[in-house]
């Protein structure tokens, strides 16, 4: 990601700026949410629910707290200057850490211990699919909707102090859904997950 904004921060082309953004999206894909929670996933099993819903617990406000950072550094730095600091904010601060915190890559996972999962455990085709349309959908929906939601609003008459206002109002509803989670930790996420989706489709 911080490669992806520096070549943005120096792109005079529109090639360059697409290409840009190429890389930044790769960059996404391999340190944000859902990478994370893989890891996790292969590292604590069953057991990563918790683990997971007490990282985006903690990150709920990221929004919050970063849109109106964006936007002052934008104000101070003009929007090329705001692509060169974030992109030295991820390779001091976030880089390291996960050079810290995750594990050593390993050439092979660990071996099951027999009897820890039934020999038809594996999911089944058609419910694999189903789940990575769901989880693809989700994603394009409330990515679009984060990345575009300021620009509409303003264009809906809104300032752009107003529209970060709003906007961040994300933040407080994610920490809200965490605690919900972890209020229902006992049950089965299928239903967190209806719920959710439910919201989801109702807003």
């Amino acid at each position: 990601m911080a490669l992806g904004l520096v070549l943005m921060g120096v792109s005079h082309t529109l090639a360059l700026f697409l290409f840009a953004w190429v890389i930044i999206g790769v960059g996404m894909a391999m340190g944000l949410y859902d990478a994370l929670f893989a890891v996790l996933g292969t590292l604590y099993g069953g057991f990563a629910r918790g683990a997971i819903t007490g990282i985006t617990l903690i990150s709920g406000f990221c929004t919050t707290l970063v849109w109106p950072g964006t936007a002052l550094l934008i104000h101070w730095l003009e929007w090329r200057g705001a692509c060169f600091a974030i992109a030295a904010l991820l390779a001091v601060s976030v880089l390291p850490i996960y050079l810290y915190a995750l594990p050593a890559a390993r050439g092979h996972l660990p071996a099951k211990k027999s009897g820890q999962a039934p020999a038809n455990s594996a999911i089944r085709p058609q419910l694999f699919w189903l789940l990575c349309a769901i989880f693809t959908l989700a994603s394009v929906i409330m990515t679009a909707i984060s990345v575009q939601l300021i620009t509409l609003l303003q264009a809906d008459g809104y300032s752009l102090a107003a529209a970060l206002g709003i906007s961040a109002i994300l933040g407080p509803c994610q920490v809200g859904s965490r605690i919900v989670d972890i209020a229902f930790k006992r049950g089965h996420p299928i239903w967190t997950t209806f719920f959710s989706v439910g919201l989801v489709a109702s807003g």
